[in-house]
């Protein structure tokens, strides 16, 4: 019982998480487009586990309404390690350091950026691993 409620668990916090990542996606398409110079665009690789995992990491400063800030956002969901690079390694060879980039900028709160807009198939991984987890908790239901 305890392992399906914690099946459960995980699976509405991936749901939550691919739901944000579709939100957050969806309007920064409307931001402001801003000049950024990226610092930093690697794909990290840990390879501690049986499987390989990879994500993205970058960084970047832009200045919006007379403020530097700096960013580290590829993608909406560019946090999350899964187990193949090349999505990845797509995302991040857009950025070259210290070569102007083109990042979108939250309007009501711009601490917060993104170079790539819109939804990715992070978001819907996100979820459909969610309700994988809920199912699974379901079925250890006696």
């Amino acid at each position: 019982m305890i392992v399906a409620v914690a099946a459960g668990l995980i699976g509405v916090i991936l749901i939550g998480h691919g739901v944000r990542f579709w939100l957050k996606g969806q309007a920064s398409l409307a931001w402001p487009e801003i000049a950024a110079t990226p610092s930093t665009a690697v794909v990290l690789h840990d390879a501690t586990h049986d499987l390989p995992t990879y994500r993205a990491s970058v960084r970047y400063s832009y200045r919006y309404d007379g403020v530097t800030y700096e960013g580290d956002t590829a993608f909406f969901g560019d946090r999350l390690w899964v187990p193949f690079s090349g999505h990845l390694r797509g995302r991040t060879a857009v950025l070259e350091v210290d070569h102007e980039v083109v990042v979108r900028v939250n309007p009501n709160r711009p601490a917060e950026s993104v170079v790539d807009p819109g939804i990715h198939w992070h978001a819907y991984a996100a979820a459909l691993a969610g309700l994988g987890f809920i199912i699974w908790g379901m079925v250890l239901v006696p």
